[in-house]
């Protein structure tokens, strides 16, 4: 399992920090936090991903 940081999100996704922690605020990407660092597994990035897919919406 990979653990990603709001920071790798954004890059691997091409969006902003505010971008990523409103999709996690708003629980579309789920994240936990781990002593005060919101983490997000790759398959809650992947289940994000494919999501987004199915309904056609942008990243």
């Amino acid at each position: 399992m990979i653990i990603y940081e709001i920071e790798d999100i954004c890059g691997i996704l091409k969006i902003s920090k505010s971008t990523a922690y409103s999709l996690v605020q708003k629980k579309e990407l789920h994240a936990f936090k781990l002593h005060g660092i919101w983490k997000i597994t790759d398959e809650a990035l992947s289940d994000y991903l494919a999501k987004a897919l199915e309904t056609n919406s942008p990243l």
